[in-house]
């Protein structure tokens, strides 16, 4: 169940709380005419998440295919702000200390709270694998009706 759905009040949620409903319907024509709107009731959820999906696809497409910086750029910024703060943090920070270290002289570099960055960069990591799983199952977006799928290894 994605988070989404759990926002959204999606049909996977319907579909749990109608399990533990059914458990206290008296008889079996009940629990099956139950069973029948909580179907009805869990796609037209699906539904509504997917056109909301949609929805947020689009306007990704529009923003990513515009020729403004400010308008275009804002998921690259965060994505290049966030690897050169785990770069700073993890590679450079370190190697200029020792740097100094080897020359006596003691540097005072400031120091990145990764905590403050994580959340935004493992953010954009899970989108990213999102992305991967759907090209290893076929289902990315395609380029002229013809789906982009990798190339396997032979």
């Amino acid at each position: 169940m994605s988070i989404i759905s759990n926002l959204l009040g999606g049909g996977d949620l319907i579909r749990e709380i109608g399990q533990t409903v059914r458990q206290v319907l008296p008889d079996s024509g009940a629990q099956h005419d139950f069973d029948l709107k909580i179907a009805e009731l869990a796609d037209k959820a699906d539904e509504r998440e997917t056109t909301l999906l949609q929805g947020q696809i689009e306007i990704n497409k529009i923003e990513a295919s515009n020729s403004n910086l400010f308008v275009a750029g804002w998921r690259p910024f965060i994505g290049w702000t966030g690897g050169f703060a785990l770069a700073y943090t993890w590679i450079l920070s370190p190697l200029l200390k020792w740097v100094a270290d080897l020359s006596g002289h003691v540097v005072g570099l400031p120091a990145l709270d990764p905590g403050a960055i994580y959340p935004i960069v493992v953010a954009l990591l899970g989108v990213g694998t999102m992305r991967t799983v759907e090209k290893v199952n076929g289902v990315a977006t395609s380029l002229n009706n013809k789906v982009l799928t990798p190339m396997r290894a032979k």
